[in-house]
């Protein structure tokens, strides 16, 4: 298995990078093969249910 890691620095305030990531529909926006979000729900915890779409490629 190969791992890869990076950093990045994103100058905004905690409360807006944090409230872009709590839209499930915006994670299609973060991970490449990530494709599609779809049937997100809140949860009486005010976590968030959803269905996540990933696209995945078969080497040989």
């Amino acid at each position: 298995m190969v791992g890869v890691s990076d950093a990045v620095y994103i100058d905004l305030p905690d409360r807006e990078v944090f409230g872009f990531l709590d839209d499930p529909h915006n994670h299609v926006d973060i991970p490449p093969s990530l494709v599609a979000v779809e049937g997100a729900q809140p949860l009486d915890n005010g976590g968030k249910r959803a269905e996540f779409v990933y696209t995945c490629r078969r080497n040989g």
